[in-house]
């Protein structure tokens, strides 16, 4: 469910509808902390950190530069 998440959120990011990108983004991330989903050892790359980075993103669209970082960090 996460992953769907993402990929609405990096959809709806490169169309330019940068409110639905962050929308899907943290209902992602709300999934990836409520239900405690673990990721695998040998994923390159797990769904919440995009949803991550792209709710960054798109917080620092809107001017949330503080919330942003607090964002980026926790995907990185």
């Amino acid at each position: 469910m996460i992953g769907a998440y993402n990929a609405l959120a990096a959809t709806f990011y490169f169309l330019g509808d940068f409110e639905s990108a962050r929308v899907y983004a943290m209902h992602g991330v709300r999934i990836w902390r409520s239900r405690g989903v673990q990721s695998y050892a040998e994923d390159l790359y797990t769904p919440v950190v995009g949803c991550l980075i792209y709710g960054a993103i798109c917080e620092s669209y809107r001017g949330e530069i503080a919330c942003c970082h607090a964002m980026m960090d926790e995907g990185i």
